[in-house]
């Protein structure tokens, strides 16, 4: 089908309240548990953003709001199985490359099954984020978008010394770093596909009150990309939930990078060289940001890329055993679709000094069935 677009937010001020954009999640959400069908989304709990399943109403609201953090993914995949063969209506919800993994690990298309894909800017690194924390003093991040002070002002609400505190969005280092693609996953900077792995994909609208003031909400405006007819199915079935528009052009893109390629230059190697020596996260940012070898640097990054040098990322632990079915880091999304699909238990997952999770295989009890290689998105491109 032609790919439609729509600017969109909630009626409901408590729902688009308690939501980063115009909560098209959560009314989807409450949609797929009303026809008693099940919802498999990331909860944040004790600063472990995991995926749950969700069958009550209730719960829900457990798994509202932005994470800027990579999930573990488990054994998601398999419940979502399991789920779509009792016939339940399934709603999954996730990044492109969890929704890729996803569809990779089932081989078939499934009537019964909503993917919502989730425009994403990148995943930055838990390391960056524990160093973060660890020199601010913050004892407990309890949101990372809240809306008390607007959509376009949104803050973190964290914990310090026992006293709940708001870091507005343009004091955080962390999120300045994140946005400027300092410490991002390796494959964030080669993903180029964040369209096609959902039935919709949603995300902030940001720059609609430039564009369109008419569909200007201060709680948040969403823009919903729908690529399916199961998508454009179950969008009418809850439409009237919102105030929505067509769009007719791709004006969304203008003011919201999660739908380009992150930027990768020199200064995420330098960053993860001098965050362990680093005791001022703040102080480190401006550095990256202003210092005067930075250009410098990005120049000769440019003309080593005229003579086809490719250099590797900063890597903690080059003495890790990482499978062989990929070259290096930034070929591997962390989706988890080969450890899902092994049927063997052959493959584990590692953690290298960045944070990330990277699947590795455990050579005594593969046997070679390459069902591993089979299931990589990356590699099927």
């Amino acid at each position: 089908m032609e790919r439609k677009a729509y600017a969109l937010y909630c009626t409901d001020e408590e729902r688009l309240s308690e939501s980063s954009s115009g909560a098209l999640y959560r009314v989807l959400a409450e949609y797929v548990v009303s026809l008693q069908g099940v919802v498999f989304a990331c909860e944040w709990n004790e600063g472990q953003l995991k995926f749950v399943k969700i069958d009550r109403a209730e719960d829900i609201k457990k798994t509202l709001g932005a994470i800027y953090l990579p999930a573990k993914i488990g054994n998601v995949y398999k419940s979502v199985l399991e789920e779509l063969k009792t016939g339940n209506t399934v709603l999954f919800s996730g990044l492109p490359c969890q929704c890729k993994g996803l569809r990779s690990f089932l081989r078939k298309e499934y009537d019964n099954l909503i993917v919502l894909s989730l425009v994403c800017h990148g995943v930055p690194s838990p390391a960056a984020y524990r160093a973060y924390l660890h020199d601010k003093g913050i004892d407990e991040v309890l949101s990372m978008r809240n809306k008390k002070f607007g959509w376009l002002n949104y803050s973190w609400v964290v914990k310090q010394d026992g006293i709940e505190k708001f870091i507005p969005n343009g004091d955080n280092s962390f999120m300045r770093g994140f946005i400027k693609d300092y410490y991002l996953r390796p494959s964030c900077y080669t993903c180029n596909d964040k369209y096609s792995s959902g039935d919709i994909v949603v995300g902030d609208y940001w720059g609609i009150d430039k564009i369109d003031a008419s569909m200007f909400n201060e709680k948040g405006t969403s823009i919903a990309i729908i690529n399916s007819y199961i998508g454009l199915n179950v969008f009418e079935k809850i439409a009237d939930s919102f105030i929505y528009k067509e769009v007719f052009d791709e004006s969304y893109k203008r003011f919201n990078a999660g739908f380009k390629t992150a930027h990768k230059d020199w200064r995420r190697n330098i960053f993860f060289k001098k965050m362990s020596s680093s005791s001022d996260f703040d102080a480190l940012i401006k550095y990256l940001d202003y210092h005067w070898s930075v250009p410098l640097i990005n120049f000769i990054g440019k003309i080593k890329k005229r003579v086809h040098f490719t250099g590797e990322s900063y890597n903690y632990k080059k003495k890790e055993s990482f499978p062989d079915f990929y070259k290096n880091k930034s070929n591997c999304t962390g989706c988890m679709a080969c450890y899902s699909l092994c049927p063997k238990g052959a493959i584990r997952i590692l953690t290298d000094g960045e944070g990330f999770d990277y699947p590795a295989i455990d050579k005594d009890k593969c046997i070679g069935c390459k069902m591993c290689i089979k299931a990589c998105p990356r590699l099927k491109q």
